[in-house]
């Protein structure tokens, strides 16, 4: 699960749909996850570009996620940062 494609899905899932209770059961969904995503850290280190960074990474930078709601621990796909900022307009 792409964390930037995730929110831009619900964005446009609660512009369109307007509300309703399937729509606001769909966002306590998404709410619950991403609760319990950022909430784990992450196994991942030195996430800034290149290596140029101090080894610290934070899981709210993680670009994607395995469906279980694991963190995805592989190299490929980093450093994204535009994902948390998308899901937090969602869930404001």
């Amino acid at each position: 699960m792409w964390q930037r494609d995730a929110g831009l899905t619900m964005l446009t899932l609660l512009r369109v749909a307007k509300g309703g209770p399937v729509v606001t059961k769909q966002l306590e969904n998404y709410a619950s996850l991403y609760h319990e995503i950022w909430s784990k850290a992450t196994p991942n280190k030195n996430c800034a570009p290149w290596g140029a960074g101090d080894g610290w990474c934070s899981v709210l930078g993680e670009p994607k996620f395995f469906v279980n709601g694991s963190v995805y621990d592989k190299p490929w796909g980093r450093n994204q940062n535009d994902g948390p900022a998308i899901n937090a307009m969602v869930l404001m």
